[in-house]
């Protein structure tokens, strides 16, 4: 009988919340902020999406290495605060906001 651990079905949805993640914060550009050289992106909406179904630690995963894996390949300088950050995005909108109603998920996704 196998212990308690992290299954294959939590692992291939973490690798395609990443996947997502990634994708969407490359490609989904929607607002570009030239005082801080950023942008506001549909990635932000796979992450809340992967925090508020799946929970804390798949959002912070999903969130932390999906967008720092987009920053890889276009913004390497900031690979390591976006893990950080997002990260931390992914875990506060999960931990607050997992198998809640609607309008605390929503309070979730806007304090994340």
């Amino acid at each position: 009988m196998a212990g308690k651990g992290v299954d294959a079905r939590t692992i291939a949805i973490t690798g395609i919340m990443i996947a997502i993640v990634c994708v969407l914060t490359m490609w989904g550009r929607i607002l570009y902020i030239p005082p801080t050289q950023g942008y506001i992106h549909l990635g932000d909406v796979a992450a809340n999406f992967a925090a508020l179904a799946f929970g804390p630690w798949i959002g912070m995963a999903a969130a932390g290495v999906g967008m720092a894996t987009a920053d890889a390949i276009g913004f390497p300088l900031y690979i390591v605060p976006t893990l950080i950050i997002h990260g931390l995005q992914g875990l506060v909108v999960g931990y607050l906001g997992w198998r809640k109603p609607w309008p605390v998920m929503v309070i979730a996704a806007v304090i994340g």
